[in-house]
C-alpha cells in the first residue's frame, strides 16, 4: 500500500493546483493479485522494472532525474511499468519511479505524486475486494477497520469491534458505528473466486456502509505489497 505525501507539478499539468493537492492522503495498492488506484482497479496486473539511462529518463519523463532528488545507481534511474491484462494500464500508479525503499514517485497528467510505503498495510488480519465499484476492507482484529470503495475513492475508518461468530453457520459479522458511520461486515466461511480474476478466495464477504451493500471475496491472505 501507498499513500500519497506530495506533488510536483511541471511546466504543463492538466492537473491545476488545487486538483493534485487533493490527491494527498489517497492511496494506491500494487499487489500481484490486484492493482487498486482511486478511479481504477485491475484483477490482473503485470509488473515490468527496468533501469532507465539519464538521457533514457529525460526522453521519457521529460525531467532529469536530479531535479527530481533521485537515486541514480551507475548513472541508472529504477522504473517499474503496471499492466493490466498485458495491456498498458493507463491510471495513476501505472509508473512508478524508485526513490527508495519506503519512497517512490509515479506521475499523472504532468504531476509528479510523492508517494510513502504504508507499513501499517501490512500488519492487517483479514482483506477482502469487490468489483463494480471496485472496493478494498482490511481489518485489524481489535484495533481498526478501513473500507475503501467506489475505486477508492470513498473511504471510512472505524475501530475494530469484537465479532460476532454465529454457532450453526460459523459466520462473523463486525458491526462498528460511529457518529458518522454505520459499517457492517458479515464473513460467510464459503469459498469465493474474484469474478474479474478469479483469484481462489476462503470466504465470501458482505460490507454494508448505510444503505448500500457491497460483495465480494476475501481472507487472511499473505500481502506483498
Amino acid at each position: 500500500m501507498w499513500t500519497v505525501a506530495g506533488h510536483w507539478r511541471a511546466d504543463v499539468s492538466a492537473l491545476a493546483e488545487e486538483e493534485a493537492e487533493a490527491w494527498r492522503g489517497r492511496s494506491l495498492r500494487l499487489v500481484d493479485w490486484e492493482a487498486l488506484v482511486p478511479g481504477n482497479r485491475c484483477a490482473q496486473p503485470g509488473y515490468r522494472t527496468e533501469s532507465l539511462s539519464a538521457e533514457a529518463f529525460v526522453s521519457r519523463f521529460d525531467s532529469w532525474p536530479a531535479d527530481l532528488v533521485l537515486p541514480v545507481t551507475d548513472g541508472r534511474v529504477e522504473v517499474m511499468t503496471v499492466t493490466c491484462e498485458g495491456r498498458d494500464w493507463v491510471a495513476p500508479g501505472a509508473t512508478m519511479i524508485r526513490v527508495g525503499a519506503d519512497r517512490a514517485l509515479t506521475v499523472w497528467d504532468g504531476v509528479f505524486f510523492a508517494l510513502d510505503r504504508d507499513r501499517q498495510a501490512e500488519e492487517v488480519d483479514f482483506r477482502a475486494v469487490g468489483n463494480e465499484p471496485g472496493w478494498l476492507l482490511e481489518i485489524v482484529d481489535g484495533e481498526r477497520i478501513r473500507f475503501q470503495y467506489d475505486y477508492g475513492e470513498g473511504e471510512a475508518f472505524t475501530p475494530a469491534p469484537e465479532p460476532e461468530i454465529a454457532a450453526e453457520t460459523g459466520a462473523i459479522t463486525y458491526h462498528a458505528v460511529t457518529e458518522s458511520v454505520d459499517l457492517r461486515v458479515e464473513i460467510l466461511p464459503e469459498s469465493c473466486l474474484d469474478d474479474m480474476s478469479g483469484f481462489p478466495f476462503p470466504t465470501t464477504v458482505s460490507v454494508t456502509l448505510g444503505d448500500r451493500t457491497f460483495r465480494g471475496c476475501g481472507g487472511p491472505r499473505p500481502d506483498t505489497d
